[in-house]
C-alpha cells in the first residue's frame, strides 16, 4: 500500500463513515473505501476512542461498558476525559489498563469498581439509578 500524508486531515464525512461502518466492515475495508492505510484508520479509531466489537480491530467486548456510564453519567461527553497519572494513583489502575476497561475490552473488577465510584463521587443511590446495582432478595 502506498505510504499516505500524515498531514491529511480527516474530514467530518470520513469521521461519519468511519464511526457508522466500524463494526460492520473490517478496518482494511474502510481503508480502501476512504483512500486511506489501514493503519491510518487504526490510529484514527483510537484516538476516536471508538468501541470495536469482535471481528475487528479489538479481540473481545464486555456485554455492558460501566466505566462508559459512569464517565457519560459523571461528565456527559467521556471522549473528553483525559486520566491524569494523579486519577490513575488515586484509583490503583496502570493507563492501560484504564484505557481496557474504558473501551469495553475487559471487564471491571470489584475493587476497580469501588475505586473508581470513590474517585468520581458516585453514591450508592446514583449507582442504583444508573442500573449498575441491582436488589436481589
Amino acid at each position: 500500500m502506498k505510504k499516505e500524508n500524515p498531514d491529511k486531515i480527516w474530514t467530518v464525512q470520513e469521521e461519519d463513515f468511519l464511526r457508522k461502518n466500524i463494526n460492520v466492515m473490517q478496518p482494511v475495508d474502510i481503508a480502501k473505501k476512504l483512500g486511506r492505510t489501514e493503519n491510518c484508520v487504526n490510529i484514527k479509531i483510537h484516538r476516536l476512542r471508538l468501541p470495536v466489537k469482535k471481528g475487528g480491530m479489538l479481540k473481545e467486548m464486555v456485554s455492558r461498558n460501566i466505566v462508559h456510564e459512569m464517565l457519560t453519567q459523571r461528565i456527559g461527553t467521556p471522549e473528553t476525559f483525559r486520566p491524569t497519572r494523579e486519577f490513575l494513583e488515586r484509583t490503583g489502575m496502570g493507563q492501560k489498563r484504564f484505557w481496557q476497561l474504558y473501551r469495553g475490552e475487559k471487564n471491571i473488577t470489584r475493587s476497580e469498581y469501588l475505586a473508581l465510584t470513590k474517585e468520581w463521587n458516585i453514591t450508592l443511590e446514583d449507582a442504583f439509578e444508573m442500573g449498575q446495582l441491582k436488589m436481589e432478595f
